[in-house]
């Protein structure tokens, strides 16, 4: 009778290992179905931004383009100035209005740039600030499957109770 009573005990104790192991089983698919879709998440707004970092990408191009034809601009008014100052001699007064004319040309070149410049500027610390978005998920992607490995382990150990408590079983019925 009493060796029935520890059957039964451990029969009990073996459904309840059982009913919390599938518990356990269910949680985890759950949460691995969470992370798989926050990932799928994560995976989408990756390359949303992405495909931000190629249209910033591409409007550095275009900045640097414009730099480019800033330079040229530069070059043409120097051959400009060349001009004007062979043609000084002939006329003081012609010359001194070209040079006005250029020099607005130029303050307004130069604030353009200023512009340019600060659009730069942005646009680097955008894409530093993706960059570093990036490594944040990068992290958080790999504590999520530091977590889900520690908790297989922890499934795992169970799993080896569990057998433990079945051959227990087994060698106190025999």
């Amino acid at each position: 009778r009493a060796l029935q009573e520890k059957c039964s005990t451990a029969q009990r104790a073996l459904e309840e290992l059982h009913t919390a192991q599938s518990e356990r089983e269910k949680a985890f698919s759950y949460d691995l179905e969470q992370m798989s879709n926050k990932l799928r998440a994560s995976e989408s707004e990756r390359l949303a931004k992405s495909r931000s970092v190629e249209q910033y990408e591409s409007e550095l191009l275009t900045l640097k383009s414009l730099l480019k034809d800033r330079d040229n601009s530069y070059k043409q008014a120097e051959v400009t100035i060349s001009i004007l100052q062979q043609e000084v001699k002939m006329s003081k007064e012609a010359h001194q209005s070209i040079v006005r004319e250029l020099s607005d040309e130029n303050s307004e070149k130069q604030v353009r740039i200023k512009a340019l410049e600060a659009k730069i500027i942005s646009f680097k610390n955008q894409i530093s600030d993706l960059e570093s978005s990036f490594i944040k998920r990068d992290e958080d992607t790999v504590v999520r499957s530091l977590q889900r490995a520690n908790m297989e382990e922890e499934n795992r150990h169970f799993r080896l109770q569990l057998e433990g408590t079945r051959a227990d079983l087994a060698n106190s019925i025999e």
